[in-house]
């Protein structure tokens, strides 16, 4: 009872991958000097490792953390890693 099978693989298309510290790093770096939107060039010349689709979802996840007040934030994370000319965007 409760067999349903051989179990099966997670798909590599829907693994998620987190981000590293690094590429963060470089994100936010391009999105300094590119600004917001220039997804592709930042996914070309600054992460290289992910897709522009991947870039501007980090970018809205970044932005929804950043303007959420410190009490809210549960747990640490990447996208608490940021830089202080990438704050006043």
């Amino acid at each position: 009872k409760g067999e349903r099978g051989p179990r099966k693989m997670p798909s590599t298309r829907n693994a998620t991958i987190r981000w590293t510290r690094e590429e963060h790093l470089s994100f936010l770096k391009g999105l300094e000097r590119l600004g917001t939107g220039q997804w592709s060039s930042i996914s070309k010349y600054y992460v290289p490792t992910r897709t522009p689709a991947q870039v501007a979802s980090h970018h809205q996840k970044f932005a929804i953390r950043s303007n959420m007040p410190t009490a809210w934030r549960q747990k640490p994370s990447i996208l608490d890693v940021t830089t202080e000319p990438v704050q006043k965007l």
